[in-house]
């Protein structure tokens, strides 16, 4: 078994490949390192079935941002002649025309780039297959470990869920035995705990890691695969020369920043979950809408009624003490009765201040 350092890159983030523009850099350096690249047959699987959705969300997304506006010309306030608002209302129209027609062609091209994924055609696709090629195939011993994880309970993965990161996790502990550097990229909270700019694996998953490893294990965590690979390639020993540069890295980083979401939630939704829901919501999300705001704006009436009808009842009580109690306060900041710290003529016979032992 080799003792060189080890990544493990979980598989949202090569499913972030296939909406950035940056992603290049990353491809490179992903080829550089491949013979240190730990992939499970679990990984690709995960990334195959989710691609073509993921990509299909991230193109819909930057399409939301091509959407022209529609500008009118108050000719009135810009003391324009006709000629000059005809002139400029034309330019506009040629713009609109110009952002519509180069619009339509982009969707065009991104009908084409989707038939690529589909058939795994595609430059990301076929630059990953690399990688893919050297995917490790689970022996029955990890598939019975990653059972008892999962029956268990404990991280990563869900139990509710099919077999996944349990699997990749037990054939990542067996990659490492040995070795003394590990590197992890992920943004799955099963995995990691961000506070600070700290990325931090959870104890359990730690403890295991450690347990394998030679001894003073050096353990990394990073939840971006930019800071990821070039921290490796810094810091690992090996020969790397394709590596991001920092300000390649910051790039891609705000570009990731910008993409959907395709981590897990804590919910226990799978990677596909996750990228379905996001689908639903966008289209359903204009018909929800409405009836949304419907619904708010009766609660709010609703509330306003109760509040005017307990206002009486509360005229009696020190509203300064009322609010000091917990489970009240919220109430009692919106009742009509508030009134009598301003202008209610009741608000004389009320103790100004007073605390609890007034009242015994």
């Amino acid at each position: 078994m080799s003792t060189d350092p080890v990544i493990f890159i979980d598989a949202n983030q090569y499913l972030l490949l296939y909406g950035m523009v940056e992603g290049k850099k990353l491809l490179d350096a992903l080829e550089e390192q491949k013979e240190h690249v730990f992939v499970s047959r679990q990984i690709v699987h995960e990334v195959e079935r989710n691609k073509l959705n993921a990509a299909k969300l991230f193109f819909v997304e930057q399409f939301k941002r091509f959407a022209t506006t529609q500008f009118g010309m108050p000719d009135h306030l810009f003391g324009m002649s006709e000629e000059q608002r005809a002139e400029i209302t034309q330019q506009i129209k040629t713009l609109a025309d110009h952002a519509a027609n180069t619009k339509s062609q982009l969707v065009r091209i991104a009908g084409e780039t989707l038939l690529q994924i589909s058939r795994s055609e595609d430059e990301v696709s076929r630059r990953l297959k690399k990688l893919y090629d050297q995917a490790i195939i689970a022996n029955e011993k990890e598939m019975e470990r990653a059972r008892d994880r999962k029956e268990r309970g404990n991280p990563p993965g869900y139990s509710k869920n099919p077999l996944g990161d349990q699997l990749s996790w037990e054939q990542f502990l067996s990659r490492c035995k040995g070795i003394k550097g590990a590197w992890i990229i992920t943004n799955d909270g099963d995995f990691v705990t961000k506070y600070d700019g700290a990325v931090l694996l959870n104890p359990l998953l730690c403890r295991e890691l450690s347990q394998v490893m030679s001894a003073e294990p050096q353990i990394h965590c990073f939840d971006n695969l930019a800071d990821g690979i070039r921290h490796f390639g810094q810091n690992s020993g090996v020969k790397a020369e394709k590596l991001p540069t920092e300000k390649e890295v910051e790039q891609i980083k705000k570009e990731q920043e910008s993409l959907p979401s395709l981590s897990p939630s804590r919910s226990g939704l799978t990677l596909s979950q996750v990228i379905q829901a996001q689908e639903n919501m966008r289209t359903l999300w204009p018909q929800i809408a409405p009836g949304l705001a419907e619904y708010m704006s009766r609660t709010q009436t609703a509330l306003q009624i109760l509040s005017a009808s307990l206002a009486p009842a509360l005229m009696g009580i020190n509203l300064p003490l009322l609010e000091s109690i917990p489970a009240i306060k919220p109430l009692a900041s919106d009742l009509p009765g508030k009134a009598l710290h301003l202008d209610n003529p009741l608000q004389a016979a009320l103790p100004p201040k007073s605390d609890p032992a007034s009242l015994k």
